[in-house]
């Protein structure tokens, strides 16, 4: 076969390579598909190149192969110029994030993984190897029965009440979570899955207020972003009151922005904050190790964009969506999704999701809704704070998109 004669002759691939690709197109021949793709010119090896790219972009024999191709395979079938194309696709496609909102799983090629997630009954590695590694999760009200692929894995969840903001840590079940109580909001949220970008691990840490305060908690993470300084790209602080020091969800939010800001850098720092107000001494005490999260998106892997709304018109805030549309450069060389921090009676029309989704249809979006009139939602600027339901769109380098996206 002239692809393998050529490849192999001149040293282009290693030993694994060439298995790899051997076993693939042993398994597109037994398919018996080539026949149905024009002449290959044996001469020509621009026209080789071009004739093998068109044969595996093509569905039939990206479902028929990939199935039997770990990650590792598809990371080795990336370094092989006719084939790169297909495998990055397939890592794309294979390690998306899970989005859910309203009891629903937003992106459709994920229901098939979330059936065999949940049984785990055939071999295909499609699936196989879509492992959980972190799930952020808002709201408490109608959650999924997902709990069989969140066993042993790093849960956060935070949902607003009227009188104070919940926040939970390291929970194995989602529905321990959930409320029955007819408060709180539907739960949405993201899972991640390990090894969801071409670096390996997804650059995203979860961390508590006390552990940024005083320099001698530091985790080993943020030391490193602190001596490595200006590589994170987004920094959200939820925060509710300070129960030992009783100090406002808003003085203590901004406080830690202000240690962030001297810390890490010049990224935008949103901040979400819900003052607690129940009268019972022994409610407040209840979370107080419990109060707040600080979420730090960092490296080269990952680009970010806030928006804060300061409109009720909606015409305006379209207008102003699109315009903040041809700003972004990473929409296609990234995996995307969105963050939503509003409130109740916030400076937003009522629709304003639905705009943000008219302007940015791929985008998934997570959304924290405050029920307190005791809240306060903003975005913290190197040169100034803006306060106002929060839009912030994130992105994770796509595999394949490394030589094409320069920051």
């Amino acid at each position: 076969m002239p692809l393998l004669n050529n490849l192999w002759r001149h040293n282009i691939m290693d030993m694994k390579s060439f298995i790899v690709l051997s076993f693939v197109l042993y398994q597109v021949i037994s398919l018996n598909i080539i026949s149905t793709v024009e002449v290959i010119n044996e001469k020509s090896n621009e026209s080789t190149n071009y004739d093998y790219k068109k044969l595996f972009t093509a569905t039939s024999i990206r479902n028929a192969i990939s199935k039997y191709l770990t990650r590792e395979d598809l990371k080795t079938v990336t370094t092989i110029k006719e084939m790169a194309d297909f495998a990055n696709s397939e890592l794309n496609h294979r390690l998306r994030l899970l989005h859910f909102r309203h009891g629903k799983i937003t992106v459709s090629s994920m229901q098939e993984a979330i059936k065999y997630l949940s049984r785990r009954d055939f071999v295909d590695l499609r699936y196989d190897e879509w492992i959980a590694d972190t799930c952020i999760l808002f709201g408490d009200k109608d959650p999924m029965n997902i709990t069989g692929m969140l066993q042993y894995n790093f849960i956060v969840a935070i949902t607003s009440r009227k009188d104070h903001l919940k926040v939970e840590w390291n929970f194995d079940k989602i529905n321990e979570f959930a409320s029955n109580d007819g408060e709180g909001t539907l739960i949405n949220g993201m899972i991640y899955p390990c090894d969801c970008i071409p670096c390996g691990e997804f650059p995203v840490s979860c961390l508590s207020v006390e552990d940024i305060k005083d320099s001698r908690f530091h985790p080993s993470v943020y030391k490193t972003l602190v001596f490595s300084k200006n590589q994170v790209k987004l920094a959200i602080v939820i925060s509710g009151s300070g129960q030992s020091t009783k100090e406002k969800a808003e003085n203590r939010a901004l406080m830690t922005a202000q240690i962030l800001r001297l810390d890490l850098g010049d990224m935008p720092i949103c901040i979400v904050a819900q003052s607690d107000t129940r009268k019972n001494e022994k409610a407040n005490l209840i979370n107080k190790l419990e109060e707040d999260v600080v979420l730090l998106f960092y490296y080269h892997e990952i680009s970010a964009s806030t928006f804060v709304v300061d409109t009720k018109d909606e015409e305006i805030l379209r207008k102003k969506f699109l315009e903040w549309k041809e700003k972004l450069n990473f929409l296609n060389s990234h995996q995307t999704f969105a963050f939503h921090f509003t409130m109740i009676n916030g400076t937003e029309p009522e629709n304003s999701e639905e705009i943000f989704g008219d302007t940015f249809p791929n985008i998934p979006l997570n959304t924290l809704r405050l029920l307190s009139d005791q809240s306060i939602t903003g975005v913290d600027y190197r040169d100034h704070y803006k306060i106002g339901p929060v839009y912030a769109i994130v992105g994770l380098l796509k595999f394949g998109s490394e030589e094409d996206f320069s920051e």
